[in-house]
């Protein structure tokens, strides 16, 4: 873990850090897949193929 990230982490267990305010790509990408998953529009169909490229390549 990184500096940066073990902060977030101690802020996030004090409840200073914003609420709703993620960094983890894998959750972000996770819960715009979820959010995405019944798209119909163009637009929105691009975002859900990034979101699955951004989860396939950063989470394991």
């Amino acid at each position: 873990m990184t500096p940066e990230q073990i902060l977030q982490g101690v802020a996030q267990m004090l409840g200073t850090w914003p609420p709703g305010y993620m960094v983890d790509p894998c959750t972000l990408g996770q819960q715009d897949m979820h959010y995405f998953q019944n798209a119909v529009e163009e637009v929105d169909r691009q975002l859900l193929r990034e979101a699955v490229l951004q989860v396939s390549a950063s989470c394991r």
